[in-house]
């Protein structure tokens, strides 16, 4: 963040309707896997403003890092709480009632579709 080393990473957030975010894009250069970078880049980026009221993440199924990235977001207090036909949701602990409620929901309806 504040060396000379080009950056390995990115994030982008998106505001939600309830008080809050969603870490809504993130990508980290794939020659650099390992090594703790992917800690080091959500740390980064949970520190952070809109990271310090991210409540939500998704993530494809299908990629072949979800699992890496469901053990890397635990210990960020985030928590599987479904998925759909395409995505895994993850809520973070502290996340509010209200938003942690309606994500269930939602998931709960996507399933029945699916």
């Amino acid at each position: 963040r504040y060396s000379s080393a080009p950056p390995v990473g990115f994030g982008l957030f998106r505001a939600l309707e309830i008080d809050g975010y969603e870490l809504w894009l993130a990508g980290l250069d794939l020659s650099t896997r390992g090594g703790g970078h992917g800690r080091a880049l959500l740390a980064a980026l949970f520190a952070t403003p809109p990271g310090q009221k991210t409540h939500i993440v998704r993530v494809q199924r299908g990629s072949r890092y979800v699992h890496q990235l469901q053990h890397l977001l635990a210990d960020f207090g985030f928590q599987v709480v479904g998925n759909t036909l395409r995505l895994r949701w993850f809520i973070r602990a502290d996340a509010p009632h209200e938003l942690d409620s309606r994500v269930r929901d939602m998931i709960d309806v996507q399933r029945a579709l699916n």
